[in-house]
């Protein structure tokens, strides 16, 4: 069947199955049982989502032994709606898929015919879904997208379940129309509290709890039982990191605002769902009527709030227009005596309900806690904004709301988290419940309830952490990596992440947050603390040296690697005012500079001063369309041109250490930059970093397709020019003024077989226009203009004047690491220069 389903592929590649030739083919290669007609409940599924049930059921019906199969659905995607609601909702996940941030233009922009479907099955242990308690599994079809060009990914799918009566147990009973009717069970109309993984499916389907709204009584009594559970279990999650030494707990701290709740009755014995007379105002920690002089030595119970603003009402307006919703210095008073929580954005309503229903009297939102047209007030908080997210007990998400004015809670949700139909396989499919399938075993699967339950965390937009439009959101990449609780709301329903476990109101799939990566990695700095310790009292001095030397490097290694991620996750995201680019990942970056990952140390523009040569050969994808960086003194300036904080684009940084196989050929000499504020890891006015190295000449600049290169002045050899910016390509500009470009080696390496160089690609600039606070008289000084690249295999060595220019390799040897491991860089015609 494997190798027919190849060939079926190749004949059926061109086109959709309309014709009748074409559907025979299809038949043909799927023979199926016949459809009864105006099946009760079997909706208005398409005959080639049947084709394929039928197929997948009478084959895989015990479910076992589907493993890697794979099931040609459709060779192009429909642009209209289609009426079978597989079909249907297929397309809303592949257009949904398609629009994500992560594709390509082109291929966003792709026809629908370039594209097949594919269902791949797999089979799901019984142990997955505990609460269904069955000796077997059930089937999972992961519907694939996958483009002519080989570009493929997996979009949604459903999960096929048996039949849960138990053993002996009446299958169905019989309706007053005299039709059979399938008997209820934990399998049959699955409420969502009954699928969640924590809780007995035999119990947790109380008829009183309210399931029809994401912050419904069903759905937070979950988030009860997840909170009390982490409360009661989980002590990492309750540890702060921050204190004096590696290891030690941060003192108890709050922010210097907050908003208070209270409510008639009082809030804390407020039952679930109850209504209540509900107030709020400011508080300020700096107010002894509001706290007690000792409070501030004690923890004290918040929650705070990630969201997207929204796109302003008038940019042009004052505070963008946001007047009436955020915090000015004029409200202030009188937002201490009472906020008027209906005039209040519907997000933040939604998340003050949140805290009513689940006992919590107190919220830091930052438009409502920041003094908005105070930039005073503004650099105090920012600077503290990882305190704020990593002190508050839980963090609520609004995942899947685009602005303030959307609100984030579903009250109209569908309660069932099934859709199609609900009647037995074996009546929807015509055939005996008793059919065997190919191996000979009991079809379990004809005999079940047909109910399909969707994959949620492909179900766009915004039900999974990688496309929800929160996290698309630069501000927000901090929040979700300092907290240390996670409660993400998405239109369908609620998720939870901490350090101890992730849940979901879906069966089987995961939470759809994330546990903090960054207080995962730092965790691992207080283990290996401990452990470097115990290694010293109990070692020999010689073991123990080597043991700290050890434990030191995967430290090491785990900072770059951590770091890289960090900056290609954040450059990802969009910010509204690019200035922020920095302040909006300081509290990520102080947590790393104190946390002892650094080895204490300095954090220059974004970047460390430990390994910053080889940092500086970030390179980014998106030149072509990055608009061009601001100097020093210019309205909008972010970073020196060497940081990659210094351009709008995504970037991917370079590996901080040096390692086996990595050579630098030049060195860094000084480092410095200027603050705008005293806060270390904040803005910057200005940059410099002092290098020695080899200053190549460019002679020409030119094109291959969309690529450009750059050929040296000296060798007359080309190398690969990556640009930053837009600058970069304009070509007839670099014509003008290529006496003042230059590239200049910076690494040497080898990837298995391949000898490369990544270089520096610069521009002369004036030296005053960077300060002479740094500049020496009559010193060089340039500016980044993009990363050049080349490369030979080691056979080709002698051919290249480029490497050869490098330094010496060792004689006769053809392999890429001895060659870099015997190599002995250039020193003639290194000089000194600055670069800004």
């Amino acid at each position: 069947m494997r190798k027919f389903l190849g060939s079926r592929l190749n004949a059926l590649r061109d086109g959709v199955l309309g014709s009748a030739r074409e559907a025979e083919a299809f038949e043909e290669g799927y023979p199926t049982l016949s459809f009864p007609q105006d099946v009760p409940g079997a909706g208005s599924l398409c005959p080639r989502c049947l084709t394929l049930l039928s197929h997948v059921i009478t084959r895989f019906g015990d479910g076992s032994g589907c493993e890697g199969d794979e099931l040609p659905h459709s060779f192009s995607i429909p642009a209209s709606t289609p009426a079978c609601p597989i079909c249907k909702k297929t397309r809303i996940l592949f257009d949904g898929a398609r629009a994500h941030v992560s594709f390509e233009e082109s291929l966003r922009r792709n026809a629908t015919e370039q594209w097949k479907l594919t269902w791949r099955l797999s089979t799901v242990e019984a142990k997955t879904y505990p609460q269904y308690a069955l000796p077997y599994g059930c089937v999972s079809v992961l519907m694939t997208a996958t483009h002519r060009g080989g570009y493929g990914w997996g979009i949604g799918g459903f999960k096929i379940f048996p039949d849960c009566s138990k053993p002996g147990e009446d299958a169905g009973e019989h309706g007053g129309d005299g039709a059979v009717r399938p008997k209820r069970s934990p399998g049959d109309y699955p409420i969502i509290s009954s699928l969640d993984p924590s809780t007995d499916a035999s119990t947790s389907a109380s008829p009183q709890l309210d399931f029809t709204s994401t912050a419904g009584s069903g759905s937070l009594s979950l988030v009860t039982s997840w909170g009390q559970e982490c409360a009661a279990k989980h002590t990492q999650c309750n540890h702060i990191f921050g204190g004096e030494g590696i290891g030690t707990p941060a003192k108890p701290w709050f922010p210097d605002r907050l908003i208070r709740l209270s409510t008639t009755p009082d809030i804390k014995s407020v039952p679930v769902g109850q209504e209540v007379q509900l107030s709020a105002r400011i508080v300020e920690k700096s107010d002894l009527q509001d706290f007690s002089p000792d409070h501030t030595g004690k923890e004290l119970q918040y929650f705070s709030l990630s969201h997207c603003w929204g796109p302003p009402p008038d940019p042009s307006a004052p505070l963008g227009g946001r007047v009436k919703d955020v915090l000015t210095k004029d409200k202030l008073s009188a937002w201490k005596k009472d906020i008027d929580v209906d005039d209040l954005p519907l997000t933040f309503q939604d998340a003050i309900r949140v805290c009513i229903m689940l006992h919590v009297d107190h919220i830091w939102i930052d438009s409502l806690c920041i003094i908005q047209d105070s930039l005073e007030d503004w650099q105090t908080q920012s600077a503290v904004m990882a305190d704020i997210y990593k002190f508050a007990w839980l963090n609520i998400a609004a995942l899947s709301a685009l602005s303030d004015d959307e609100g984030f809670i579903n009250n109209s949700r569908d309660p069932k988290v099934e859709f199609g139909f609900r009647a037995r396989y074996s009546q929807i499919l015509g055939a005996n419940a008793a059919k065997r399938n190919s191996k000979g075993q009991t079809c379990v699967l004809l005999d079940g309830q047909a109910t399909l339950v969707w994959n949620a965390a492909a179900d766009l937009p915004g039900a999974s952490s990688g496309n929800a439009p929160l996290y698309q959101r630069a501000w927000v990449y901090q929040e979700r990596n300092l907290a240390r609780r996670t409660l993400g709301f998405t239109k369908q329903g609620i998720s939870w992440a901490c350090d101890g476990f992730e849940r979901s109101e879906y069966p089987g799939e995961g939470s759809l947050v994330e546990a903090a990566r960054l207080r995962q990695t730092l965790q691992s700095v207080v283990d290996t603390a401990y452990k470097l310790v115990s290694i010293k009292s109990t070692a020999s001095p010689e073991q123990a040296a080597i043991e700290q030397q050890t434990q030191i490097r995967q430290l090491r290694e785990r900072f770059d690697w951590r770091w890289h991620s960090t900056i290609t996750a954040y450059t990802l995201c969009g910010l509204t005012k690019q200035t922020d680019k920095l302040i909006a990942l300081s509290a990520v970056a102080r947590e790393y500079g104190t946390s002892g990952l650094t080895m204490q140390k300095r954090y220059l523009a974004g970047m460390w001063d430990i390994g910053l040569l080889f940092q500086m050969a970030w390179i980014t994808v998106e030149g072509k369309t990055t608009p061009k960086r601001k100097a020093v003194g210019e309205e909008g300036y972010m970073a020196p041109s060497w940081s990659w904080a210094s351009i709008e684009g995504p970037v991917q940084p370079r590996l901080m250490f040096p390692k086996p196989g990595l050579i630098a050929l030049a060195d860094l000499l000084a480092a410095d930059v200027v603050l705008q504020t005293e806060f270390k890891y904040g803005p910057v006015k200005a940059g410099w970093v002092r290098l020695r190295g080899r200053l190549n000449r460019v002679k020409t600049i030119g094109s291959r397709g969309r690529s450009l290169y750059l050929t040296d002045q000296t060798t007359g050899e080309d190398l690969w020019f990556c640009s930053d910016t837009v600058e970069g390509r304009d070509t007839s500009l670099w014509r003008r003024n290529i006496q003042k470009v230059v590239w200049v080696p910076l690494i040497v390496s080898h990837d298995r077989t391949v000898l490369s160089c990544n270089c520096l690609v610069l521009t002369e600039v004036d030296g005053c226009s960077a300060g002479d606070q740094f500049i020496r008289p009559g010193e060089k000084v340039y500016r980044r203009l993009g990363t050049g690249n080349f490369g030979r295999i080691p056979s080709k060595l002698r051919e290249d004047a480029l490497l050869l220019e490098l330094g010496t390799y060792p004689q006769n040897d053809e392999d890429a690491g001895r060659l870099i491991k015997g190599f002995r860089r250039n020193e003639e015609n290194m000089e000194e220069f600055v670069l800004i």
